[in-house]
């Protein structure tokens, strides 16, 4: 899958396998105490094998620190693509555009 985080300092967009991205996700959060993640409001646009779809987001990430900021918040849109495959949906393209973060940036 294209994994595109780009416009949160992730570097480049790159082809990575879903075991990559949870295995990288789970090392990456595993300190924090809380996460909220709210995704809604979808548009799906279907075009035979391929489908777009597109939402917004909110994460709210929770860590007690000495500094007193504990939150870190990251506001932004996502843009999905999916091709069917036999009968099932596989995402092989997922972009998060941020739109700003609010809080402890280095939590």
């Amino acid at each position: 899958m294209l994994l595109d985080m780009s416009s949160m300092g992730g570097g480049e967009p790159s082809i990575v396998s879903a075991q990559q991205i949870a295995a990288g996700w789970e090392e990456g959060l595993k300190k924090l105490q809380a996460i909220h993640h709210q995704v809604g409001n979808y548009l799906v646009d279907i075009s035979g094998d391929e489908a777009e779809v597109f939402c917004y987001g909110i994460i709210s990430q929770y860590y007690p620190n000495p500094t007193g900021q504990n939150v870190r918040t990251f506001v932004g849109t996502y843009n999905i693509h999916l091709t069917k495959l036999a009968t099932d949906w596989k995402i092989d393209k997922f972009r998060f555009n941020l739109k700003y973060i609010d809080g402890n940036k280095d939590l």
